[in-house]
Order: C-alpha cells, then structure tokens, then sequence
C-alpha cells in the first residue's frame, strides 16, 4: 500500500478499503485546500483550487518518499 494510501489518523486495527477516515493524500489535499482558501483569487476557480490542493498534498507525498530512501 501506497503511503498517501493509508490512514491519516492512528486507527485500531488492520486498514483496509472499507476502513473510514481519511488517507494521508486527502488529508494533506484537506489542509492545502485550508491554506490556498486563506486569500482566494477571483480569478481562480473553485475545480482549479481543489486540482491545486491535490497536487500539493502529492508533491509532499513524493519528497516525503525521496527523504525515506
């Protein structure tokens, strides 16, 4: 399992797909989201900040990746 895959939140128990909770990548998503909401651009729509917020949360998952190697 992919680390942006598992659980955010410690949990009791085996994660699995029918686990609740959010994983790691919405969670990051979630808090960069926060963040750009923060001082919103009107020219900037509400898709592109969620395809931004993704991203983030990505490009941390991936330095996160490079600095446990």
């Amino acid at each position: 399992m992919k680390n942006g895959d598992m659980p955010a939140s410690s949990q009791y128990g085996k994660f699995d797909k029918d686990s609740q909770g959010l994983t790691k990548r919405e969670y990051f998503a979630a808090l960069a989201l926060q963040g750009l909401a923060v001082d919103p651009q009107p020219d900037v729509s509400l898709k592109e900040y969620a395809s931004m917020s993704v991203r983030m949360a990505d490009a941390l998952l991936a330095a996160l990746e490079e600095n446990n190697q």
